[in-house]
C-alpha cells in the first residue's frame, strides 16, 4: 500500500462496517461469489492506484479479523455507540479522521467506500478520484 504521511496530496478509503444490521445480521462477513461481502471493497480499494492508505472502521470483532488478513493498513475500533442503527455516517467519518489523525495520518481527501457495493471495482475508484481531481475540489 502507498502511504503519504501528512501529505497534501494522499486519499484515504475509508470502509464503515458495522456488525449489526435490521434486514440482514452480519451482512458484511457473509459469503457473496466465494468471499465475505466486505473483502470485495477492501480489495478493490487495495488495487486502486489513487487510494493511499485503507482503513475499515467498525465494532465487531469477525469484521476486524477479516480486515487484518486482507491486510488493509488500519482497522479502527469504533465504540457500539458508533454503530448502532441510527448512527449517522457523517458520524463514523469523523471518529475515523480523529483516530487516524492521533496517529499523525492526515489526508487532502476521503473516499467513502460502503461494504455493500461489492461490483465497485478499483477501476471505478480511481475514475471517480480523477473526476474529483480534474474539478480541483476540496476532499477534507
Amino acid at each position: 500500500m502507498k502511504l503519504a504521511r501528512n501529505s497534501s496530496s494522499s486519499i484515504l478509503g475509508l470502509i464503515p462496517a458495522r456488525g449489526g444490521s435490521r434486514r440482514l445480521p452480519q451482512k458484511n462477513i457473509r459469503n457473496f461469489a466465494g468471499r465475505p461481502l466486505i473483502a470485495w471493497t477492501i480489495k478493490a480499494a487495495q488495487y486502486a492506484n489513487k487510494i493511499d492508505f485503507v482503513a475499515v472502521s467498525t465494532e465487531n470483532p469477525h469484521i476486524s479479523e477479516i480486515s487484518k488478513k486482507l491486510s488493509v493498513d488500519c482497522v479502527i475500533d469504533r465504540p457500539s455507540s458508533l454503530a448502532a442503527d441510527d448512527t449517522s455516517t457523517t458520524d463514523v467519518v469523523l471518529h475515523a479522521l480523529q483516530f487516524l489523525r492521533k496517529k499523525n495520518l492526515n489526508f487532502s481527501a476521503l473516499v467513502l467506500l460502503q461494504p455493500t457495493s461489492p461490483l465497485r471495482t478499483n477501476i471505478h475508484i480511481d475514475e471517480a478520484c480523477s473526476i474529483f481531481e480534474s474539478k480541483n475540489l476540496s476532499g477534507l
